[in-house]
């Protein structure tokens, strides 16, 4: 039977198969021009089952409840007010604003993720990146801190450097961290080949209160 040809069995139609197993059995590609369709989009249904192409947004993935697309695979109690968490390997590390802490917690089972080890005393921690055997965290009161993570059941502090006021956010790209200063408007550059001793670099003024850095080739987003 050819492609293009339609067959209808009395019950069921069927396009390119002279067996149409459903309603309407396609064999192959579908295309839906109705006006709504665009790059990008999905296929929705409303109540009474018309069908329209929309937009995903974030609602739709991070509504309440979870999306019946979307389930909970597993989870573990963490420390007061987690703010960021980063993920290398097996590992999760999440910092808590209220606690004061960085967490490392076993992800290799991820329906039963655990707490490995963690580091308090860190005041106030906003952000989080990893790059090998090291957490770069920032905190509220202005630091930059550098957190041995090798023994994921006592990671211990290297360093701590001032940044500037409120840095927000950093990210990690070979020997350079790049912190981004909330009320300080500006972005530091550190060179940290030797986690114990990061030294500020470079300096750039930013837009009001930047929130988030990220690093993409030698391109900053």
């Amino acid at each position: 039977m050819a492609d293009n040809a339609l067959f209808n069995n009395g019950t069921n139609v069927g396009v390119g198969t002279a067996t149409p197993a459903a309603k309407l059995d396609v064999a192959g590609a579908v295309k839906i021009t109705d006006g709504t369709q665009g790059a990008g989009k999905v296929l929705s249904s409303s109540a009474t089952g018309l069908a329209s192409w929309k937009s995903l947004s974030a609602t739709d993935i991070l509504s309440t409840p979870i999306p019946s697309c979307l389930s909970v695979v597993g989870s573990v109690g963490t420390d007061d007010r987690p703010h960021y968490v980063a993920v290398s390997g097996t590992y999760a590390y999440v910092v808590n604003y209220s606690s004061g802490t960085m967490q490392v917690i076993n992800i290799s089972n991820a329906a039963a993720p655990t707490v490995t080890g963690s580091l308090s005393g860190l005041v106030s921690p906003v952000s989080i990146a990893v790059s090998g055997n090291y957490a770069y965290v920032t905190t509220f009161v202005g630091h930059l801190k550098v957190i041995n993570i090798s023994n994921p059941a006592s990671p211990s502090l290297v360093s701590s450097t001032n940044t500037g006021i409120l840095p927000r956010s950093v990210a990690i790209s070979g020997n350079y961290a790049y912190v981004v200063n909330q009320s300080s408007h500006n972005m530091k550059v550190l060179n940290i080949t030797n986690p114990a001793t990061p030294t500020i670099v470079g300096t750039v003024t930013t837009n009001s209160t930047p929130v988030n850095v990220a690093v993409a080739a030698i391109m900053l987003m």
